[in-house]
């Protein structure tokens, strides 16, 4: 017979609450205490069956729930032995994982490249195994917390048996590789890199110690040999001496060796080059490479480069005779020999008279009165103006203040080195010494390479035409005639 089912739930209480409790209150408790623990202690797990607990829906925790088999064998010597594989996936497990940023228990998915990580380890309750209950973060590979849910294991004191062998392989054999092996490395790794650490650290480094020495020994010599400039045509310009100002054309030949610049200038060939001895370069004006006269300007600035100064100080060409020479001791011609001998006899004979006669009277007669007759009157009639002799009385009263406010500074300036310096280039410019064969004023020349020559008044091109760029079909024109009257022209063509 078939039973008769079960009476629908009432909302309705089958008995009335009862505000008295069933039981009163006591101080004293329920269970006497006892020193056996409440529980059974966790016992090491065998098999673990996980599952995972979360709001998220992500399809590869089918690859981390499921059973787990411990490892018979103890895998290291630390507090943490053992390991759990799981039975359904492969390359599934779980771990204590030692990485630095770890230090927990850790389920691995190598399918899916991800983990789960317990957040509450504590050495002293979960050295052994994870707990049964607890919260745990799921993460990828260098990523932050993806997930933070509550994983639970179910606990098999016996280790789960290994899954019986099947005689039906569990997928069908792959055909030949398509490509043929090669020992030649791909430039795209067949696993992405994991942010742990392969194996364990050592004392000594795996590569070889960095050195002091460089690969290379270094070398003065560049690594490539310095490019000139090209600098076909020289512009030259000068305010003071405008007369040289011009495009100046490199010379078809080089002059003493160095690269020279010519410009037919007015009536005048310029040619800008270097002397023989490298000394100076020239601005030689109708003269030869090796003379100079008074028309040419010389500059001592960029003589060791291959071209003369972009911008510098340029100076006359000016000899100063040098002075004569020092007076010397020899005489000016071989001595001659002596047209006379010499004698004892004086050549004029002395006389017995003296030339003067001695007399007794003075050679002019005294007076007895004196020049001038003595007066009570001073010779010399006092004057306001004070005398050069001290007298008891200043002639300005003694004050305490000072005739001139003391100052910080001096009453003379110092002059400085490069002021002693700068006076002495002065006075050798103003008065140089004998010989030198460029003094005087200086003047600015600039000279800019350019790979162009200078513009010409034709145009390279056809005559410009007249045509605007947009079609203007009137023009007005106000023309205004002697008699200030305007006269309006519609057409421009017509006026032209």
């Amino acid at each position: 017979p078939t039973a008769s089912p079960t009476r629908a739930p009432t909302f309705s209480p089958s008995a009335a609450p009862s505000n008295a409790p069933t039981f009163g209150p006591t101080a004293t408790p329920t269970f006497s205490p006892t020193l056996s623990p409440t529980f059974a202690p966790t016992l090491l797990c065998g098999g673990l069956a996980l599952t995972i607990h979360s709001e998220v829906d992500n399809a590869d925790y089918a690859y981390f729930e499921g059973t787990y088999r411990r490892s018979t064998v103890a895998e290291s010597a630390s507090d943490h032995l053992y390991r759990w594989q799981s039975r359904e996936h492969a390359g599934s497990e779980l771990f204590y994982s030692a990485v630095t940023f770890h230090e927990s228990w850790v389920v691995y998915s190598a399918t899916t490249e991800t983990y789960w990580l317990f957040t509450e380890y504590n050495p002293a309750t979960h050295a052994l195994q994870p707990p049964l209950n607890g919260t745990w973060e799921y993460y990828a590979q260098g990523s932050f917390a993806l997930d933070r849910a509550s994983l639970s294991f179910n606990c098999s004191y016996d280790v789960y048996p290994t899954k019986a062998p099947t005689a039906t392989p569990t997928s069908a054999p792959t055909e030949s590789p398509t490509a043929a092996p090669t020992e030649t490395p791909t430039a795209s790794p067949t696993k992405t890199p994991t942010a742990a650490p392969t194996d364990i650290p050592t004392a000594s480094p795996t590569t070889a110690s960095p050195t002091a020495a460089p690969t290379d020994a270094p070398s003065y010599s560049p690594t490539a040999a310095p490019t000139r400039e090209t600098c076909p045509f020289l512009q030259v310009y000068s305010v003071d001496i405008a007369w040289i100002n011009g495009v100046y054309e490199v010379h078809a030949d080089e002059v003493n060796g160095f690269a020279a610049w010519t410009a037919d200038i007015g009536a005048s060939t310029y040619i800008i080059h270097k002397t023989a001895a490298g000394d100076y370069w020239v601005i030689n004006r109708d003269s030869e490479f090796d003379q100079r006269d008074g028309g040419d300007l010389v500059s001592m600035e960029n003589n060791l480069n291959w071209r003369p100064p972009e911008f510098g100080e340029w100076q006359f060409w000016q000899t100063r005779p040098n002075p004569t020479q020092a007076p010397t001791f020899a005489p000016s011609a071989a001595p001659t020999d002596m047209t006379l001998s010499p004698t004892f006899d004086p050549t004029v004979s002395p006389t017995q008279e003296p030339s003067v006669d001695p007399t007794q009277e003075p050679t002019w007669d005294p007076t007895a009165l004196p020049t001038e007759e003595p007066t009570f009157e001073p010779t010399v009639l006092p004057t306001e103006e004070p005398t050069l002799e001290p007298t008891l009385s200043p002639t300005l009263e003694p004050t305490s203040t000072p005739s001139l406010e003391p100052t910080l500074e001096p009453t003379t300036a110092i002059p400085s080195y490069v002021d002693r310096r700068r006076q002495r280039r002065r006075n050798l410019l103003q008065d140089p010494p004998q010989g030198t064969q460029v003094y005087g004023d200086r003047y600015a020349i600039s000279m800019d390479c350019t790979v162009s020559d200078a513009p010409t008044l034709a145009p390279t091109t056809a005559e410009p035409t007249m045509a605007p760029t947009s079609v203007c079909e009137s023009v007005r024109i106000d023309v205004v005639t002697a008699a200030n009257i305007t006269v309006i022209v519609d057409d421009a063509r017509e006026f032209l």
